[in-house]
């Protein structure tokens, strides 16, 4: 599973709930994809997750535990070595996180699709074949993989909810892996 949303919007607090419920993390931040063979995989990163002290409090990890990751931004993270994986996996499904007043899970038409996939992700050129180059690789991803977007309000105490809420998600759809 793969979160993406605008900077800020709960990603790192949706994995960490996910976490504190037995699922692994497999990168914070930036989710490195590849397209092999017909699979799309995602490439581990850094074993440690941002995580604010808030947010650590609202799911029980321990407060002492917690480090600055980027002591100039002043944001603390967790340690995720003993949970963390070092191989590639495939990714079956992709969440785009927006607020909103209630849960919901809605899958996108495959031009929704491709258009968050394009927005959320990264593409560091001016040239126009890498653009469309870009393009393709999105809408390749986005029929490899079921996107959703998933609607919730923006209240730290509903992250167990939440988190319960994706997994049941998973379930339903056959594609749980802890």
């Amino acid at each position: 599973v793969l979160f993406l949303g605008n900077s800020g919007e709960g990603k790192s607090s949706i994995a960490a709930a996910l976490h504190t419920q037995g699922y692994r993390i497999i990168t914070d931040d930036v989710a490195p994809v590849t397209l092999d063979q017909g699979t799309a995989k995602v490439a581990p990163s850094f074993p440690q997750i941002k995580l604010s002290r808030e947010v650590a409090k609202v799911l029980g990890y321990d407060q002492d535990q917690l480090a600055l990751l980027v002591p100039k931004l002043n944001k603390p993270g967790y340690s995720l070595n003993q949970d963390f994986t070092e191989a590639l996996l495939p990714i079956r499904c992709i969440y785009v996180l927006v607020s909103g007043s209630q849960l919901s899970i809605k899958r996108l038409k495959l031009q929704e699709a491709v258009m968050e996939l394009s927005h959320h992700s990264r593409l560091n050129s001016l040239f126009d074949s890498e653009k469309a180059s870009h393009l393709l690789q999105c809408t390749q991803l986005a029929n490899k993989c079921s996107v959703y977007r998933l609607q919730r309000p923006r209240n730290l105490a509903l992250l167990p909810e939440l988190a319960r809420l994706v997994a049941e998600h998973q379930f339903i759809q056959g594609q749980v892996t802890r």
